[in-house]
């Protein structure tokens, strides 16, 4: 039934076998409206099993992710144990019927019900108790194999790797139990041969089990050990390879780690230790290309024994820092200068070193590392260790001309420009965050399409737990036959005015003429023009690409850039107008009415995103009171999840949510406009960047932590949906932390019903009150943190 459309279907699931949670979460994030004959605890039963038996190890486990906990309270749970339930009527009342029990007889008996009423019927099947050592391969999701995607669908627990793709796991097993194992130097969240006795406990409680690695589990992977522990204990092992990435991350950034007439052999090796000399003087004998990977922290060791025992110091070398992945960064030199680079640079783990001819097949990697080596041919020791650092050469001018489309080379180092299928982040616009629980229990939706890995990594770093869906998506269009025309018309008739209103957008008209063989055609029609930019990331933009602005908008807006044209004058000029996503008729009207000759430029448009059903499963949390703050990067992406909502009939509970009880967080004032209009009041960074995003975020979150000091069982604190009680940490369902919130809050003084109600609309009726205090109550597992005040309400069981 893979083809079925599931979209507003009624579906009937029976059975609560171990496949049941993962296959109600992606029936609801299909669009499917799903009746289960069970209960909530029947069908969470082997979740909570696995749970107890992580506590047992001692293990940090997430749970349940977000989408499942959404995805059951949007079920409807019929009792199948129940006497007046009648399997008869539920299978014909159902489009389909999906069943996930263990038992045959079972199985067979709605086989035949669904067979008598014409209804498609689809069996799950679990995945078989043991162990699947999983390949992620280099880092990009869409570089995992089918087979491990497989696994990872029919998996109870994951245990996960750093450096694995993890951001396929909400999506693919959001019903697993997932356990975070991933190492960084010197830090180990949890030691090897815990990450083995975990394996074998699990597997031996019934469990599939898949431990998520990067690249390839038998290429340093540790997993030829782990494999050999579990067949010691007689446990079923499966080994699913993934792509190494030695070879995946050098062709991520251009490098073929062979090439016919250059080498015929690659050796790769770890850099955990520096090689003995006998195995120093080895690698240099044997030539060919040498792939480093995990070396950073002995890179200058290592180089200096490779040269001492007869490597070129000249050879060419490249370090790719997190490689395939959207933060790629590429830097080059001599190998007598690469460990200095990296350490000038910042470069940071995963990054896998190159050393070879390879290295320079590229034009704009073959000019990097001329450069670079002549800026540093007058450093006398240029490979001691990273805190022992000669005179800096200053940066040379940008090179831009030529070379690989999309890619720049800045201050020694390739360069993706946003837009790209390696699109990298430039150094002085990364979120760096340092590693906190300040966000810890909070939950932040993010919308953005460009940069949505980067602010949500940002939010993760301090222990938020993001929801990610786009709500618009952004298209390049290079080979679209309007922009060439579009472009041929600029050179063919030289503009007098240029608006350009994004850096993005800018950047992606030349990388377009770029392809077509016409960029030098462009600047040369471009360098007689008033250019007008709209604010700091354009201006940036105009200037990397060698051409200079004549004015600034006084304001981040569209509005403003045209204002600023108009006081210039346009009349009987050809205005070039650079647009981003849509065109804005309303500022073209205004130009034509000005008496301007226009051409509207759109190097990008925006279109609905891929995963619509995701946006419409955080619409659902957002109204259900699961998030605490959404995040927005443009008008357009609100706009779009306003369209979505209309057309799905949610919108008025979109905007009571937004209004009364998710925080909405506009990167800056023209994101804000729509938001305001209906009636929304945002917070604004003071400035519009993605850092001041979260940086802003993060504080009014913080302030939003709960404490009550002097309390019986000592501090308590309510941040987001955790309670810290004592030693005792509980995460809380979302309208549960809204009912405690609202009670801390008093800080003892009495809480009536009604000003529950009034504040938790989850909470409909005092009966619904007084069973979500209980279940508070019993959580916590102290019955007298909320006391009731007898016909009356309730009050927080402070020590006065």
């Amino acid at each position: 039934m893979s083809d079925f459309d599931w979209n507003g279907c009624p579906v009937l699931l029976v059975g609560t076998g171990p496949a049941a949670p993962l296959e109600v979460a992606r029936l609801i994030r299909a669009g499917a409206r799903v009746s289960v004959a069970g209960t909530a605890e029947q069908l969470c039963a082997r979740g909570d099993a696995l749970a107890r038996v992580a506590r047992r190890l001692g293990v940090k486990a997430d749970p349940a992710r977000e989408s499942v906990r959404t995805a059951l309270e949007a079920c409807t749970f019929v009792g199948a144990e129940a006497a007046d339930f009648d399997a008869d009527a539920a299978a014909s009342g159902a489009a389909a019927v999906v069943c996930a029990a263990d038992d045959a007889a079972e199985t067979k008996r709605w086989r035949a019900l669904s067979r008598r009423h014409g209804k498609p019927f689809s069996t799950l099947r679990s995945g078989r108790p043991g162990v699947a050592l999983v390949g992620g391969g280099p880092g990009d999701p869409q570089l995992m194999t089918e087979a491990a995607r497989q696994h990872l669908m029919r998996a109870d627990v994951v245990l996960y790797d750093k450096l694995a793709p993890t951001a396929v796991l909400e999506q693919l097993c959001p019903g697993a139990l997932l356990v975070n194992v991933g190492k960084d130097p010197g830090h180990h969240k949890m030691p090897q041969y815990l990450i083995e006795r975990a394996l074998v406990e699990f597997a031996r409680a019934g469990a599939c089990v898949v431990r998520f690695k990067g690249g390839d589990p038998f290429v340093f992977g540790r997993g030829a050990e782990e494999r050999r522990t579990l067949q010691g204990e007689g446990i079923e092992v499966t080994v699913v390879s993934g792509i190494s990435s030695s070879i995946a991350v050098p062709a991520a950034a251009g490098i073929p780690v062979t090439c016919r007439g250059i080498n015929r052999s690659f050796t790769v090796i770890s850099g955990h230790e520096v090689p003995a000399p006998d195995e120093l003087e080895g690698l240099v004998k044997v030539g060919g290309t040498l792939v480093v990977l995990m070396g950073l922290a002995h890179l200058p060791e290592l180089m200096a024994g490779l040269v001492k025992h007869g490597l070129d110091p000249e050879l060419p070398a490249a370090v790719v820092e997190k490689g395939s992945t959207q933060r790629q960064r590429v830097f080059a030199s001599a190998a007598r200068s690469i460990a200095r680079v990296v350490s000038d640079e910042g470069v940071s783990s995963p990054a896998i070193v190159v050393l070879g001819h390879v290295v320079e097949l590229g034009d704009d990697l073959a000019r990097l590392i001329e450069r670079v080596s002549n800026e540093r041919s007058e450093e006398s020791e240029p490979l001691k260790s990273p805190l022992t650092r000669g005179p800096t050469a200053e940066p040379a001018a940008e090179i831009r001309d030529g070379g690989i489309p999309g890619r720049g080379i800045r201050d020694g180092r390739i360069q993706e420009e946003p837009g790209t299928a390696s699109s990298t982040v430039k150094a002085s616009e990364k979120v760096l965050v340092a590693p906190s629980d300040s966000l810890t229990g909070f939950v932040i939706a993010v919308t953005a399409s460009r940069r949505a890995e980067d602010q949500a990594e940002a939010f993760e770093r301090r222990g938020a737990t993001v929801l990610k869906a786009p709500t618009m998506r952004i298209v390049p269009t290079e080979n679209d036959e309007t922009l060439h025309r579009a472009s041929a018309q600029v050179i063919e008739d030289k503009p007098g005015v240029l608006l350009v209103t994004t850096g993005h957008g800018v950047r992606g008209w030349f990388e377009a003429a770029e392809a077509g063989g016409t960029r030098s055609q462009l600047c040369a029609a471009l360098e007689g023009a008033d250019i007008l930019v709209r604010g700091a990331k354009a201006r940036g933009a105009i200037k990397s690409l060698g051409l200079v602005e004549q004015g600034v908008a006084s304001q981040d807006s569209t509005s403003s850039l045209v204002d600023l044209a108009l006081s210039r004058g346009v009349a009987d000029k050809h205005v070039v107008f650079q647009q981003h996503g849509a065109v804005d008729h309303a500022h073209v009207e205004r130009l034509e009415r000005a008496g301007a000759r226009l051409t509207v430029v759109q190097p990008y448009r925006w279109e609905q995103p891929r995963d619509v059903a995701a946006v419409s499963q955080l619409m659902l949390a957002i109204i259900k009171e699961h998030v605490n703050a959404v995040t927005f990067t443009s008008a357009p992406a609100v706009e779009a999840l306003f369209e979505r909502a209309q057309k799905e009939g949610t919108m008025e509970p979109l905007l009571e949510a937004l209004r009364h009880r998710a925080l909405s967080v506009a990167v800056g004032h023209v994101t804000a406009e729509p938001l305001q209009r209906a009636g929304i009041t945002p917070l604004i960074p003071d400035r519009p960047r993605m850092g001041s995003l979260v940086r802003a975020l993060t504080t009014h979150l913080e302030r939003q932590t709960v404490d009550l000091p002097h309390t019986p069982f000592g501090q308590v604190t309510l941040r987001g949906a955790h309670l810290l009680c004592g030693e005792r940490r509980v995460e809380l369902p979302s309208h549960l932390a809204n009912i405690t919130r609202v009670v801390m809050q008093a800080a003892g003084d009495l809480v009536t019903r009604q000003s529950i109600r009034r504040e938790v609309p989850a909470a409909p009726s005092d009966h619904a009150i007084d069973m979500a205090i209980s279940r508070i109550r019993k959580l916590t597992g102290e019955p007298k943190l909320i006391l009731t005040v007898p016909k009356m309400g309730f009050r927080a069981n402070v020590s006065l």
